[in-house]
């Protein structure tokens, strides 16, 4: 997602479809580049609207961070060497050209990392309260994208959206940024990104329109799941304490929705459309 990583990342599934099709790959320092602003933009928006909810509460004092572990600070270790290898791979034109290393086999190498001897954060036992269904849950996100493709599905789908076809370009990714951040509210973001990625790559290229920024708009909106406590995970846990009502996510949620919704149009249309 954008503003947090909420649930399985959507991007994930993105990126995988763009394997599948063979087309040149979004690198770790590209998406932080297209991503950055409305990262940053969210992260001072969203916080505005939900202190309004609580004007006037009393805030608590600080937690006193406690002094890392050893585990812990060989962890923070692996995750800043991680994170420096995978912007010096980049490519970084014209400055840079990296160094060529699949990105895939850097995260595996770091996650592998952890169970090195002399490093010892976990142990092959820790194997056994692995998530694999999150393995299987990626693995059928990319099929369902490529046979939404294959079977011409996809394009059996679309037709609807033909009509709007003809709308200025930031309409159309308003349009794509609204319908997909408001039905994530009510089902999986992978699953819904499995689903309208391929539809909506099939609609850019028989329209002729930018595919990357249709699906890039899409994708991250996926992630907009602010106003039902059945769109994410971390809303259901937040809902748990009983201390949230539904309709106090609902009235402040579809607020983040919205402007989130015109702010990834917005810089889909004025930002991504130049460097793409």
């Amino acid at each position: 997602g954008v503003m947090t990583p909420i649930g399985t990342p959507p991007n994930l599934i993105y990126l995988g479809f763009i394997d599948e099709l063979g087309a040149a790959p979004i690198t770790f320092v590209n998406w932080i580049a297209l991503t950055a602003p409305l990262t940053a933009a969210m992260l001072l928006i969203a916080p505005f609207i939900l202190a309004v909810g609580v004007a006037g509460e009393a805030v608590g004092p600080a937690q006193v961070v406690k002094q890392l572990t050893l585990k812990q600070k060989k962890v923070t270790v692996v995750i800043i060497a991680l994170t420096a290898l995978l912007i010096l791979n980049s490519p970084i034109k014209p400055y840079y050209d990296g160094f060529g290393l699949n990105e895939k086999c850097i995260l595996l190498g770091a996650g592998l990392l952890l169970f090195f001897p002399g490093v010892g954060v976990l142990n092959w036992n820790d194997f056994r309260n692995f998530p694999y269904e999150i393995i299987f849950l990626f693995g059928a996100g990319f099929s369902i994208s490529m046979a939404f493709i294959k079977t011409g599905l996809a394009a059996e789908i679309i037709e609807p959206l033909h009509n709007f076809k003809d709308l200025p370009l930031f309409m159309l990714l308003l349009l794509v940024a609204c319908s997909v951040s408001l039905a994530t509210n009510i089902t999986s973001n992978t699953a819904l990104t499995s689903i309208v990625v391929p539809i909506f790559y099939e609609f850019a290229r028989v329209n002729q329109l930018n595919q990357d920024i249709v699906m890039l708009t899409a994708t991250v909106a996926a992630s907009y799941a602010f106003i039902l406590p059945i769109g994410t995970p971390p809303n259901a846990i937040i809902m748990s304490f009983r201390i949230v009502k539904t309709s106090q996510l609902a009235r402040f949620g579809i607020v983040i929705n919205i402007l989130g919704a015109l702010l990834l149009a917005a810089i889909a249309y004025g930002y991504w459309a130049r460097v793409l």
